[in-house]
């Protein structure tokens, strides 16, 4: 005897094959993430090579050290010292 198609055997066939693409989509997904996920791991770690050798390099850590020390002069902490603590001492002791 001959069995005719049913619609269930036809949405079990439909919802079979819908379910095999899905994992292979998901497979393919996650295959193309952890490549692009390595890729960029590594170019942030050239990156960030890159920029911390700039940053601790000789001459950049130098011209920071003039920068502070002696091309920014504070006014106000001197300010005090050439106006005197009080104006009434006569700095004889």
């Amino acid at each position: 005897m001959l069995s005719l198609p049913t619609y269930l055997s036809f949405v079990s066939v439909l919802l079979t094959a819908v379910t095999l693409v899905l994992a292979i989509l998901a497979i393919g997904i996650g295959v193309l993430a952890a490549y692009t996920f390595k890729e960029l791991a590594n170019i942030v770690d050239r990156a960030v090579t890159k920029r911390a050798d700039e940053a601790l390099s000789d001459d950049r850590i130098n011209s920071r050290i003039d920068e502070i020390a002696f091309r920014n002069p504070r006014p106000d902490a001197t300010k005090e010292l050439e106006s005197g603590f009080d104006p009434s001492d006569s700095g004889e002791r």
